[in-house]
């Protein structure tokens, strides 16, 4: 071979071995492990997921669904309902006699066409917490409104009717536990209030055993006002909440008027006959009671001289005023007179 083509040679081997050591030597990775059910799919839950709403169980009588003021308060009057039922399965009074209904006085009916038309429209008003102003005859708007609150003993513990200097009269919306009954904004609270009254009523007429002879009927009742309420006079100033039966039933707070106007609602829940009574023997002195309807007659429940001469419903004395034929220091000014004879069984 020439020299010239052996130079050629060894310089084409040496180009390529150059060449070779640039561009490298490409190695494939070893591959993973493969894919496992355990890595790739979601675990499927053996159980139904508990929801953490789920309402507690309450005691018979009480709804789902109470604001919780609303079932404080109902809460409060089973553990009362429980200590009153009990004192008295441990020392009934065995009456043989039937339970009157509660008849409604249907004051609505009582009413003209006129104030009829005003019944209505505050009616309405009320039911739907808004303002409400009226323009008419002073008798015929006020005559409309004491039949709506005898009607409705709820609406009278946050609604009410006032005569403006230019004679309109506009509607009261306030919170059944105020002191002084101003006007109230937040109405959600107000709705709030008047649940608990509603709801309280309901429950304990729902409690009251049928097994009762119709004067523990009556007895446990007024206990209950005699439990929950006090005196609330003082120093000359009444609470707004003290005139109604809001005080007696919720607020614990009342005076005659509260105590009566109580008992008569819870009576009224009850289906038991009760209707408020009162006298005035001056502008300075009005006192309220009840009276109710036996088989054997009519008689007068006094819860508010019941509950003052006591510091205990335990105490025999509280009867003192419980079912009583009218005396001279209870003589009803619409003319409400008793017709029972002194049923001989409480401390007189």
């Amino acid at each position: 071979m020439k020299t010239a083509e052996r130079a050629a040679l060894i310089l084409l081997a040496l180009i390529m071995v150059f060449s070779a050591g640039c561009r490298g030597v490409y190695h494939r990775p070893e591959p993973t492990a493969e894919p496992t059910s355990e890595l790739t799919e979601t675990p499927v839950p053996t159980e139904t997921p508990v929801p953490t709403d789920t309402p507690v169980p309450l005691p018979d009588g009480i709804p789902q669904g109470l604001s919780d003021y609303a079932l404080d308060r109902v809460l409060r009057a089973k553990e009362i309902m429980d200590e009153l039922i009990d004192y008295i399965r441990s020392s009934p009074i065995p009456f043989d006699s039937s339970a009157h209904p509660f008849v409604p006085a249907n004051k609505y009916g009582e009413l003209g066409d006129e104030e009829k038309d005003y019944y209505d429209q505050m009616l309405e008003a009320a039911s739907e917490y808004r303002d409400l102003e009226l323009e008419g005859s002073e008798y015929a708007i006020s005559s409309a409104l004491t039949a709506l609150l005898y009607d409705h003993p709820d609406i009278e513990t946050y609604f009410r009717m006032e005569q403006a200097p230019d004679g309109k009269w506009k509607s009261v919306i306030f919170l059944p536990s105020s002191r002084y009954g101003g006007p109230e904004e937040d109405i959600d609270k107000v709705r709030e209030q008047v649940e608990a009254f509603r709801a309280v009523g309901e429950y304990v007429a729902f409690r009251v055993p049928d097994d009762f002879s119709v004067i523990d009927k009556y007895r446990l009742l007024g206990y209950y006002i005699s439990v929950v309420s006090q005196y609330a006079y003082v120093h000359g100033i009444v609470p707004n909440y003290a005139t109604c039966a809001y005080g007696a039933v919720i607020n614990g707070y009342s005076i005659c008027q509260g105590y009566a106007l109580g008992f008569e609602y819870l009576c009224r829940c009850a289906d038991l006959d009760c209707s408020r009574v009162r006298n005035r023997h001056n502008d300075d002195n009005m006192h309220f009671w009840d009276i109710v309807t036996l088989d054997c007659g009519t008689y007068y429940v006094d819860v508010t001289w019941c509950d003052g001469s006591v510091s205990d419903y335990r105490d025999f004395y509280w009867t003192r005023w419980f079912m009583f034929p009218a005396d001279s220091e209870h003589i009803a000014n619409d003319g409400s007179v008793t017709t029972g004879r002194e049923l001989g069984l409480f401390a007189r």
